[in-house]
């Protein structure tokens, strides 16, 4: 793992925010994104790769 926003949001609020992620170069090419949270929620999110 190489970021962690933690859980952002709550019953009543939308969690929204965005970040930054510096990944070490090496041979990887691709990312995991794993998105968490309670049942009946909504998520989009978009991953960039400057660059590419």
């Amino acid at each position: 793992m190489i970021h962690s926003t933690g859980y952002i949001g709550d019953d009543i609020n939308e969690g929204t925010g965005s970040a930054v992620v510096n990944v070490p170069a090496g041979g990887a090419s691709s990312v995991l994104v794993r998105v968490t949270g309670p049942d009946h929620t909504e998520w989009a999110y978009t991953v960039r790769c400057p660059g590419a």
